[in-house]
């Protein structure tokens, strides 16, 4: 029983350590993008860091995640990580089909402002990911 407690304890703050990090860019949920009636097109739900988000952790497990509406096609997602116009290096990871992370091969610089762009994408059954290009950023702490 007291595993029980101890492994509630630990998903309750992961909740609350996570979440306030994740924000609803395009999806209708928020008032953003809301694809027509009827419609197979594919949107971002969120993306953590948020867009604007300051003070970011830039050591340990950070990683940008992005989870789309639908399942993509993960070989079609293009996704690119700035600082300064210069390509932060990196590895992408899939969670499934909806969630891909971009987990840097380096700890991100203090202070800086990232620029996350993702430029193409498909879902699963061939739909374009809507809209294109989608920009946001976020900037680390120290």
């Amino acid at each position: 029983m007291l595993s029980f407690y101890k492994n509630s304890l630990v998903v309750i703050t992961i909740l609350f350590i996570f979440l306030p990090g994740c924000a609803y860019l395009l999806g209708p949920e928020e008032g953003g993008f809301a694809p027509p009636p009827g419609s197979a097109t594919p949107y971002v739900i969120f993306t953590n860091p948020a867009n604007g988000m300051a003070n970011v952790q830039r050591t340990g497990a950070f990683m940008v995640q992005v989870e789309f509406s639908q399942e993509m096609n993960p070989g079609s997602v293009i996704l690119q990580i700035t600082t300064g116009g210069a390509p932060v290096s990196g590895s992408i990871y899939w969670v499934g089909t909806k969630m891909m992370q971009f987990i840097p091969h380096t700890i991100l610089l203090p202070n800086t402002t990232y620029e996350c762009t993702i430029t193409a994408g498909r879902s699963s059954s061939g739909f374009p990911l809507t809209p294109l290009p989608l920009t946001w950023k976020f900037t680390t702490g120290f």
